[in-house]
């Protein structure tokens, strides 16, 4: 739903080429991400030829300049590593040059390039999609003087059916315009994908797949954020935090948390940073103690970061913390949390349960360590 690669190094050795890079990547039976989620087939492939000590610097450039003869001059590269050819196992000095020259060619002939021809084609079929409407009220038009060749509409209507011919698995339209948004994100053209992203979500949400909805709707709110870092879109990441969790998409809940909590702490608000921690914590006690004793751990954290520290809450996020790493049998995590909480707790009157309780977990834990003393 995320994963969105736009482009592809293909790596193989002057002593192994014989020409056939399919397969190292067939776009005809291309990997399951690009049938599961909104991910174009036709990515745009880089191949790199890595010259094999077996064989000699003729050779290999004989085999370089066919291979650029059929793919072309900025869509290949050829790699002579001095630590291959002399067998050694650290790069030289013209060894770092040559790999950081190859990624600076990489990134300026091919990649760069590569995006904004994609982004234009994607642009250019949207318009292609959103024009039939257009001719059609034409045509309806047609008899007050306004007119429009059979020819141009035939046109409109096949590069349509082109559009929908790409590999996108649920809605062609929704696919294209998801597209589209990632590569204006890309590049930077908030105001582009912000459109494109509202306009996925649309379609989407007519179609009821959720997962890809919710997805769109998290790159919106960062598209909103990036656009302008002083709008608030913490109830947009809290919105998502809670509707994945009830579709059962944890992992994606926890990470839409993070984001926030993320924004949180960019702006120093430590206390909703550590409300958020604990309310995600509160869905992973159950099936992942240890990722929600983590999330508790950095709650405290916060609570002792702010202005005026609240040394109580601070604590008692340490004690939760430790109880959650013994459940998970993280022990070491678990007798430093509760170390840290008791020292804490013992010096205060009135508390003396709490420091019971604390005391009784390090006996347990220093047992279960082996470490009695």
């Amino acid at each position: 739903y995320f994963s969105h690669p736009i482009a592809c190094i293909l790596v193989t050795s002057t002593a192994g080429y014989n020409g056939n890079w399919s397969q190292l990547f067939d776009q005809r039976h291309p990997p399951q991400i690009f049938t599961d989620s909104f991910v174009d087939n036709s990515i745009s492939i880089y191949r790199v030829l890595v010259q094999d000590p077996t064989i000699d610097q003729n050779s290999a450039l004989k085999q370089f300049e066919n291979m650029r003869a059929v793919y072309g001059t900025n869509t290949c590269a050829l790699l002579s590593l001095q630590c291959l050819i002399n067998l050694d196992t650290v790069f030289t000095e013209a060894d770092n040059n040559q790999v950081s020259s190859f990624l600076d060619n990489f990134m300026s002939d091919f990649f760069i390039p590569q995006l904004e021809k994609n982004y234009k084609y994607y642009n250019d079929q949207m318009v292609a999609i959103r024009r039939p409407l257009k001719a059609q009220i034409k045509s309806w038009l047609r008899p007050f003087g306004f007119s429009q060749s059979k020819k141009t509409e035939r046109e409109i209507a096949d590069t349509e059916t082109a559009a929908n011919q790409r590999l996108f698995p649920i809605v062609p339209t929704a696919g294209i315009c998801r597209h589209l948004a990632d590569l204006a994100f890309m590049l930077r053209d908030y105001e582009t994908a912000i459109q494109n992203y509202r306009q996925c979500i649309k379609d989407l949400s007519e179609e009821r797949n959720a997962k890809f909805t919710l997805a769109a709707q998290e790159m919106l709110a960062l598209a909103l954020y990036m656009q302008d870092p002083r709008k608030t879109i913490e109830t947009e990441f809290e919105k998502l935090t809670f509707l994945f969790h009830r579709i059962g998409q944890n992992y994606f809940a926890l990470r839409a948390a993070l984001l926030c909590s993320s924004y949180h702490l960019f702006k120093e608000n430590f206390t909703e940073a550590a409300s958020i921690y604990i309310k995600s914590s509160e869905y992973l006690a159950s099936e992942n103690p240890l990722c929600a004793a983590v999330l508790h751990e950095q709650a405290a954290i916060c609570y002792a970061l702010t202005p005026n520290p609240m040394a109580r809450k601070f604590a008692f996020r340490f004690v939760v913390a430790g109880e959650l790493y013994q459940k998970s049998n993280q022990f070491v995590h678990a007798l430093r949390c509760n170390s840290l909480s008791e020292s804490i707790y013992s010096n205060k009157k009135d508390w003396n349960a709490i420091d019971d309780h604390l005391n009784s977990s390090l006996a347990k834990i220093h047992y279960l360590l082996q470490n009695i003393d």
